[in-house]
């Protein structure tokens, strides 16, 4: 009798330790949840917006007054924001320039001494960066790696694959290819400002905007962003996901800004590497990519962002361009987490209208657009043809 009771003691021991396992595992688990849930919770009740600038400052003159108007002040009332700006300039800015980058970190941060501005601020040399980075030897190397995959496919694709090369060829020349890899690691340089000023003050972001300096927003950025993904505007997807614009939460927003390290960095010289994948280098093909690879949710917002020339004109595609969403990239795995209300593909977007010959002219593009775009907040002079 003592040995069956010693047996069944030695029989019920594993499944009380899986159990005391299993309980642990569950406890765990809800805390856990519980910790996430607290972090939702205090981001929504005290949040901190990182709104982190990027990229050429060429026509900040045009697009200040429009970033502060529907960026800055909306946000403003729902969290308390911080700016940090990375800018890349081709030569020393003249002192109207270095006056507008500052007076972004200066706008959130109005008590900031000029020591404060400058952890908030960064102006790089263009040339620098491109050297640092071996920026044109990369950008050679990636047309390189085109021109060899083009030569590599069967006779019967042969022309095909060459005209293909070609054409991909006279939109990414040199220059273009060493714009892309500037971009995406002027957008990373900004949030790094970010985050080394959470290591000074110890206050941590819950959400972060990224936005270029060269484009126009003329529409109010709207609160809060869909949780769990990084919202983006709901046209220009180029078979890809449009990456001029992204707001959201802390963490998938961490996850788009990783773009550069992930993809067009090398991990054992830490320098710039040619993409493999010369096939979708296309700005927006390779965001796609990173975005699925890194399982990073998207959600489209209904918001009127327009590229602006170094002389205040506006791009007329961009004025053209349709909703749609990013439909091949949801083909290789995105998830399209929300659509803006009474969305449909196709359709007439928040800046999006058809070309017609009224709207040809710059004039004529304002009377169409003005119900829709908040033009008051541009300055005067990009409203040049």
């Amino acid at each position: 009798m003592r040995c069956l009771s010693l047996v069944a003691l030695v029989l019920a021991l594993p499944l009380a330790l899986s159990s005391r396992r299993g309980d642990a595992v569950a406890e765990r688990a809800n805390q856990s949840h519980g910790m996430r849930e607290i972090r939702q919770t205090r981001a929504l009740h005290s949040p901190r917006v990182a709104v982190c600038f990027f990229g050429s400052p060429r026509s900040l003159i045009y697009t200040r007054e429009s970033l502060v108007a529907n960026a800055f002040r909306p946000l403003s009332s729902h969290a308390k924001l911080d700016a940090f700006v990375h800018a890349l300039v081709a030569e020393p800015p003249a002192a109207n320039l270095s006056a507008l980058l500052e007076s972004l970190p200066r706008w959130a941060c109005p008590s900031c001494n000029a020591s404060d501005i400058s952890r908030r601020l960064q102006t790089a040399d263009q040339a620098v960066i491109d050297r640092e980075w071996s920026l044109w030897a990369v950008s050679r190397q990636t047309a390189s790696l085109a021109q060899d995959r083009a030569r590599r496919r069967n006779a019967s694709a042969l022309l095909d694959r060459k005209s293909r090369y070609a054409g991909w060829r006279r939109r990414y020349p040199d220059d273009t290819i060493v714009n892309v890899y500037r971009s995406r690691l002027s957008a990373r340089l900004s949030w790094t400002l970010a985050f080394a000023h959470e290591g000074r003050t110890g206050h941590r972001f819950s959400h972060v905007l990224l936005a270029r300096l060269d484009t126009a927003l003329l529409s109010s950025i709207e609160w809060p962003p869909a949780h769990g993904a990084v919202s983006v505007p709901d046209f220009h997807q180029h078979d890809g996901v449009n990456d001029r614009l992204a707001f959201g939460e802390r963490w998938p927003m961490s996850l788009y800004l990783r773009q550069f390290d992930m993809t067009l960095k090398s991990p054992t010289t830490g320098r710039a590497k040619a993409y493999s994948n010369v096939e979708r280098f296309q700005s927006e093909m390779m965001l796609c990519d990173h975005l699925t690879k890194t399982k990073v949710r998207v959600a489209l917002i209904r918001v009127c962002v327009l590229r602006v020339r170094a002389n205040g004109a506006l791009h007329s595609v961009d004025l053209n361009a349709t909703m749609n969403r990013p439909t091949v990239c949801e083909g290789r795995g995105l998830r399209v987490l929300r659509l803006p209300p009474g969305w449909r593909e196709g359709g007439e977007g928040t800046q999006r209208p058809k070309s017609t010959s009224h709207t040809r002219t710059v004039e004529g593009q304002y009377r169409h657009l003005r119900s829709v775009c908040n033009f008051s907040s541009l300055s005067a002079g990009i409203l040049r043809s």
